[in-house]
């Protein structure tokens, strides 16, 4: 989508030069426990998108690994960077701006074509969401998600509550064939950056243009999760999870031999 961030760095700051002596010992247990973090932190992931693969709109979660910074070894004074590296990080997260599937829904369902966000009320701040099932709330206004008010051009749209919706391919609401208003729908400019919330909203910070909505009244997006590709990432990250526990143990029970054998010279 653009104007988009491509994803959060979350590279890790390189971690301090080891004691003499210890690079190649403690090396492990390093390695080790970079890898149990990294499989808790991708499995926090993949479950909070296998949670929301029935929020309509939502966006799933990638994520990408890196390298983590190698050691420096001190030789004579000097810190020289070695081939020590103590194993992968979680370097990035983005979201997946694939589109979703369309779900047959009712006349007050509308998913967008393309690009692009429906603007809501949610307490004091605008955020945005694909999430087109829209209801009418028992104070007649057009609302989404967590009782969202959703937005025209000129703010919240209230419908006469009661009478049939319709929603037209531009936006345009109808009430008993009596236009009520105009659903907004923007698109992210350069250099905004969107931060997803819970529930399918996003927070937008940066420019916004508005657009023509081009919408397909009838249908809603589903999420774009596909929870037997989320599984199995489980599957790899349980695995992934229980080698790096095996690690560490065998890395601290060699490092306590080593201790024992010492004390006996």
């Amino acid at each position: 989508m653009a104007g988009l961030p491509k994803g959060e760095s979350f590279t890790s700051p390189p971690m301090a030069a080891l004691p003499e002596g210890e690079e190649t010992m403690l090396r492990g247990i390093y390695t080790a426990a970079n890898g149990l973090l990294q499989a808790s932190q991708l499995q926090e992931i993949t479950a909070h998108n296998l949670a929301n693969q029935l929020t309509p709109g939502f966006k799933r979660t990638l994520a990408a690994s890196g390298v983590y910074p190698w050691h420096y070894l001190r030789l004579g004074g000097t810190s020289l960077p070695v081939g020590m590296g103590t194993g992968s990080l979680l370097d990035k997260t983005a979201l997946d701006w694939s589109q979703g599937t369309w779900e047959k829904g009712g006349p007050a369902d509308v998913a967008i074509l393309g690009e692009g966000f429906f603007a809501v009320q949610a307490g004091g701040e605008i955020l945005y969401t694909r999430a087109g099932r829209f209801t009418v709330g028992p104070d007649g206004y057009l609302q989404v998600g967590a009782g969202w008010r959703v937005l025209g051009p000129g703010g919240p749209i209230q419908v006469r509550s009661g009478e049939p919706l319709e929603i037209t391919p531009e936006g345009e609401v109808y009430a008993a064939g009596v236009r009520q208003g105009l659903l907004r729908v923007v698109v992210p400019g350069e250099g905004a950056v969107v931060e997803a919330l819970d529930n399918g909203a996003y927070r937008i910070q940066g420019p916004l243009q508005d657009q023509t909505p081009a919408l397909l009244p009838g249908y809603w997006e589903s999420s774009n999760v596909d929870p037997v590709r989320e599984m199995s990432q489980l599957l790899l990250v349980a695995r992934a999870y229980e080698g790096s526990r095996q690690v560490l143990k065998a890395q601290d029970e060699a490092l306590q031999q080593a201790s024992r054998d010492v004390g006996r010279v």
